[in-house]
Parts: structure tokens; C-alpha cells; sequence
């Protein structure tokens, strides 16, 4: 009987398993760790998507609609393999074009395969972006464009380049500090923005769980219609706000305060009590027009909302080290510890305090499907590895920015949280309240079900949206299949 149950128990986990494989596509391609690259971008409404599969010497393309039927699909040879690799970076649709620029390795050569869905006719072309004096910041996709954005090396200026069609690029520039009243310098504000060697920023997706690799930055951007929002928690009081109006070209620039607090009749107040001098850590998330802020010293742990329309904060709640967390909807958790990957601890507040401090602070969260702000806090540490980073000692995975999305090597986005202490909660944005009852599993946790015995290239998955459900997509090395699960 035993057995039988066995038995019955993993033919249903295959049937489940069947029922999420949605589309799985024979390519045939040798794998490896680096030989495939794979990226997606939706189109405007996020109804269709498209895959790009690379190798050196060829790219092919999937487009998906919300079914997962292929809609489209063609392929060509990697122009000049042996002078350079060319490396999807991103893409987008215009009309009757599915247009996918590519970079060459070492150089700021780009070239832009120009498919005609109509015709199937596809053309390609070659630009360079005079890149002197600056650093690359990150690619975006909006659907019908595509934006490269670098910060000037000596000087608080980003520059925005779109794509066109063929393969021209228009150049925005934004000044910013130039007649915003920030009481910085330029030479503060480029710290602020950027190291000598990299841009703190990363761009978040509204749509896609973010990853703890990505969330625990203190630097994010945010793409809303035809505006870029720079959003940077520089110190624990405040947080500064950067709105780039993409149509208009012109800058807007507000502060947020975190050192405020609502009473119980509603009346608000400095908060004050010689927070320079004591250990603490803090993030924020913007989901909508909403910024959340976590903050944590060894006592206490207050978390806010600000309607950034206005600046009107929404809430304060502060928990004392020894309190419980009443607005959390889950059991604080941790996944995966020094002695098994697999276990999970439940943690007190004392030992959650203790877990951020001992890392960063992180916090995640989107708009789920009950038009709730479903939000993830939590504790976050890299410790060096013999293989990458990893969260509280873990086998991490390493994110990579290229499409505007997070692509993760080893098994994909399944480990992305591991390790991770948190909790979940949810929030109605329009009263501001909290909401109980059970959250849904994220997106990076439905994915680490099915993949915890894939293996794949370093760059050989991504995860999209489309028409209000998420879709995982891998390069599977043993099968070489391009397999594509629907998530929710």
C-alpha cells in the first residue's frame, strides 16, 4: 500500500507538471554554461512576447501570445561571429516589425535584426552610440521602443537613446541637478547616482516579482507611460525622487521623508531618537504611485506609505523588537539554512531584527491580481561563494541586467529568495488599510517547483508577463528544448 501511495504521489506531481508546460520547443542547440544567451520583451499591451534564443554565430526568435501559441517565428545568422559576438540586449514592436538590437562584444557597435511580419523579410543594420565620457546605466523595453540609458562619468547627466526602426537612435538629455533646489552639489549628486565604477540603479518591473538580488538595491528605476522614475534611498531619512518625463524631456525632482509619524488621532510628528549613531537598514519599493519604506534598527521596526502624488503619508506602523509583526500575513521565514537547502524556519521578530541587520533590508512587492499591493520584507545578505553569492551563506544566483528584466543562471529564478528571511502582507491601495488572508505564492516560487532539477545556461532563462499572468521561460541543456511554463 505504501509503494502504491509512492507511486500515485509522483505520477501526480508529472501530471502536475504536464498541466504548467504550456509550450516546449525542440532547438537543438549544444548548451552548456555560456553557448546560449536567452532574452524576452513583450509588445505595448503586453499581449504578445518574444523570446530571442542566441548562440555566437546564429539568433532566433519565438513570438508568443497569451496562450503560448507561437505567433511568430524566424531566425538568422549572428552577423561576423569571428570579429565579434553581437548579444541580444532588447527589443521591441513598431507596426508591422519585430526589431531585436544586439550588441557587439567590446565595442559600442549595435546592430538591429528588422523582421516584417507581413513580408517575413528580415533586414539588418549597423549604428554605434558615442559612448566617450560615459557608463552604461541599463536597456529597457517598453513594447514599442527601446531605451539604452548611460550617466555622464564626471557629471550628475543621463542620457536616454530610443530606438527607431532602422536601427537610428535618438538621443535625451537630463540634467539632475540643474535648477531642481536638491542642496547638492554635482560632484554630491554624481555620488549619490553612481561609484567610479558602476551606477547604483536597477529597473524594476511592475508587473514581475522582483528578485532579492535586485530588491535589496538602494537605487531603482521605474518605467510609468513615457516617464523614467529614479528613486534612490541614499539615507535612512529620506528618499529622493527623480521623474524623467520621456515626452517632454523636462526633469521633476521631490524628497520624501521617512522621519515623520502619525499618531493615534492622526496628527504627525518628527521622529527623532539619535538614529545616526545606531546600527540600522532600510529600503523601498513603489508599487503604483505609492512609495513603501522599511526601516529597521536593533529595537524597533517602522514601516510607511507615501502617496507620491502628493507626498501625504498613508501609514506608519512601528513594532518594538519584541512585539509581533501584526500586519505580516505569513510566518516569518526563512528557506533553506546552514544545514539543508530545502528546510524552512519559522523566525521570532528578535531573530528576523537580528537577520536584517546582520545583511540589508529588503522589500519587494506588485499589484497582484485582486488589485491588492502584495508586498515581501525581509533580510538580505551576499556572502561570497565558491561558485557566485548567495543569500545568508547560499548558493545564490547572479543577476544579470540586460533586457530590462533579471536573468539567472544554474536553475533560473528558483533560488532567487532563498535563504532570504521574510514575510508577506498585503495592503489595499485605495483605503491604505491592511488586508488579512492568504497571499499567493510569488512568481520566483512557482518556478522553483518545477525547475529544482533543470539545468541550464548561465543566461538561459527569463520570466515575462502577458495579459495578466506570469510565464517562465528556460533553455533546457539536457533535453535542448526551449520549454515555456505558464506561472499563475
Amino acid at each position: 500500500m505504501r509503494y502504491l501511495f509512492l507511486l500515485g504521489l509522483l505520477i501526480s506531481n508529472v501530471w502536475v507538471k504536464a498541466q504548467l508546460v504550456k509550450n516546449e520547443k525542440k532547438i537543438g542547440w549544444r548548451g552548456g554554461e555560456a553557448n546560449v544567451k536567452l532574452i524576452s520583451f513583450p509588445n505595448k499591451d503586453r499581449s504578445l512576447n518574444c523570446v530571442v534564443l542566441s548562440k555566437p554565430d546564429s539568433i532566433m526568435a519565438n513570438v508568443y501570445d497569451d496562450k503560448l501559441n507561437v505567433v511568430y517565428s524566424f531566425a538568422t545568422k549572428n552577423p561576423d561571429p569571428y570579429e565579434g559576438v553581437f548579444a541580444p540586449i532588447g527589443g521591441f514592436f513598431s507596426n508591422n516589425f519585430i526589431n531585436i538590437v544586439t550588441k557587439q562584444n567590446g565595442t559600442n557597435i549595435f546592430n538591429c535584426i528588422n523582421f516584417n511580419n507581413t513580408t517575413s523579410e528580415i533586414k539588418l543594420s549597423n549604428t554605434e552610440i558615442n559612448t566617450k565620457g560615459k557608463r552604461f546605466v541599463t536597456s529597457v523595453n517598453t513594447g514599442n521602443n527601446f531605451f539604452q540609458i548611460f550617466i555622464n562619468k564626471s557629471a550628475p547627466i543621463l542620457y536616454v537613446y530610443s530606438t527607431k526602426n532602422d536601427n537610428t537612435f535618438t538621443e535625451q538629455v537630463f540634467e539632475l541637478n540643474k535648477d531642481l533646489n536638491t542642496g547638492l552639489t554635482d560632484k554630491e549628486m554624481l555620488s549619490v547616482l553612481s561609484t567610479e565604477s558602476r551606477f547604483k540603479s536597477t529597473l524594476i518591473d511592475k508587473d514581475i516579482v522582483t528578485s532579492a538580488d535586485v530588491a535589496v538595491l538602494k537605487s531603482k528605476i521605474y518605467l510609468n507611460n513615457d516617464t523614467l522614475t529614479l528613486a534612490i534611498d541614499d539615507v535612512y531619512s529620506e528618499t529622493k525622487v527623480f521623474n524623467l518625463n520621456l515626452s517632454n524631456n523636462k526633469v521633476k525632482y521631490q524628497i520624501t521623508s521617512h522621519i515623520l509619524e502619525k499618531d493615534s488621532l492622526g496628527n504627525i510628528f518628527s521622529f527623532d531618537e539619535a538614529l545616526e549613531n545606531i546600527p540600522k537598514s532600510y529600503n523601498s519599493i513603489i508599487i503604483e504611485n505609492i512609495l513603501y519604506h522599511v526601516f529597521v534598527t536593533p529595537d524597533i521596526l517602522k514601516f510607511s506609505a507615501t502617496k507620491l502624488d502628493d507626498n501625504q503619508l498613508l501609514f506608519v506602523y512601528k513594532t518594538n523588537v519584541t512585539d509581533d509583526i501584526d500586519y505580516k500575513n505569513t510566518s516569518i521565514l526563512q528557506e533553506g539554512t546552514s544545514v539543508s537547502s530545502t528546510q524552512t524556519k519559522q523566525l521570532t521578530t528578535t531573530q528576523f531584527f537580528r537577520k536584517i541587520l546582520g545583511g540589508s533590508a529588503v522589500i519587494s512587492g506588485i499589484k497582484n491580481k485582486n488589485n491588492m499591493h502584495q508586498l515581501t520584507i525581509g533580510g538580505y545578505k551576499k556572502l561570497a561563494t565558491g561558485s557566485g553569492m548567495g543569500a545568508f551563506g547560499g548558493m545564490g544566483a547572479m543577476g544579470m541586467i540586460g533586457s530590462g528584466m533579471m536573468s539567472f543562471g544554474g536553475v533560473g529564478f528558483s533560488r532567487n529568495w532563498d535563504k532570504v528571511t521574510r514575510f508577506k502582507t498585503l495592503f489595499d491601495p485605495l483605503t491604505s488599510k491592511h488586508v488579512k488572508g492568504e497571499v499567493n505564492d510569488d512568481d520566483t516560487e512557482l518556478i522553483k517547483e518545477y525547475v529544482q532539477n533543470v539545468t541550464m545556461p548561465f543566461e538561459g532563462d527569463d520570466i515575462f508577463y502577458c495579459n495578466g499572468n506570469s510565464y517562465y521561460t528556460y533553455y533546457d541543456n539536457l533535453t535542448k528544448n526551449l520549454v515555456t511554463i505558464m506561472l499563475k
